[in-house]
């Protein structure tokens, strides 16, 4: 399976045992970032075959947390997190992900969808 902002699978993986982070930039149709003030996320991990929730992400304020930390809001900047315990609590295995974006309105859309894979280490 390739790479695409959709999956993660074959793009990159989170190491159980180990933290993970990946930058995203919202940006429009012409590559222009999206001023997140005011924004929210939320994000699940779901066992593909049960569809339970393994992990769930909200907002954090710091980059020391799992969560999804906004950066620089401004630029659109803002890092999946998920530190080693919460990589460790999942396990090896392949997954369903979601990320809804909730706009200052209060409307909420899928932001991104997808596989993630966590790996163990060699």
């Amino acid at each position: 399976m390739g790479c695409n902002s959709f999956n993660f699978n074959g793009c990159t993986s989170v190491k159980v045992g180990y933290d993970y982070s990946k930058k995203i930039t919202y940006t429009d149709s012409d590559d222009t970032a999206i001023d997140l003030t005011g924004y929210d996320f939320s994000m699940s991990i779901q066992a593909k075959n049960t569809a339970v929730d393994l992990l769930t992400l909200s907002v954090v304020g710091d980059d020391s947390s799992t969560g999804i930390y906004i950066s620089n809001a401004e630029a659109g900047e803002f890092y999946i997190q998920i530190r080693k315990a919460d990589s460790t609590s999942v396990g090896k295995g392949s997954y369903n992900y979601a990320i809804r974006i909730t706009n200052p309105s209060g409307d909420e859309d899928l932001f991104m969808y997808g596989d993630i894979n966590f790996d163990e280490v060699g």
